[in-house]
Formats: structure tokens, sequence, C-alpha cells
């Protein structure tokens, strides 16, 4: 995922994307998530704490949606 998002950029400041042909839509943002080391005091596996930044993500883009 971190390679299609770099493409996307790439392809929207007009650089060079590595492929033949490339059809790459319009977007308003690329958003991430960075890993979180397991922790004992959080109490949540790595995984846990991945799946809650991917809902704070998904949540982001629902209020955006709204405007």
């Amino acid at each position: 995922m971190k390679t299609v998002a770099l493409i996307v950029y790439m392809a929207h400041i007009g650089s060079y994307v590595p492929a033949e042909t490339a059809l790459i839509g319009l977007v308003d943002s690329i958003r991430t998530c960075m890993s979180i080391d397991e922790s004992i005091l959080h109490g949540l596996s790595s995984f846990a704490l991945d799946l809650q930044q991917v809902t704070v993500l998904f949540a982001f883009k629902w209020k955006l949606g709204a405007r």
C-alpha cells in the first residue's frame, strides 16, 4: 500500500511513474497509518492498536465527505 500511495503522489506532482501506462484518478488526500509497537501499558496487541488507527482514518474520511 505504501508503494501505491507513493505512485499516486508522484503522478499528482507530475513526476515519473514506473509504468508503461497508468490511469490515476484525482484524490483529495493520502492517509497513512504509522505502526505502533505492542505495549503492556495500552493493554492491547499491536493488531488491536492498528485497528484503532484505521477506525480513526475512516471516521476522518466521513467527516471530510460531509463538507
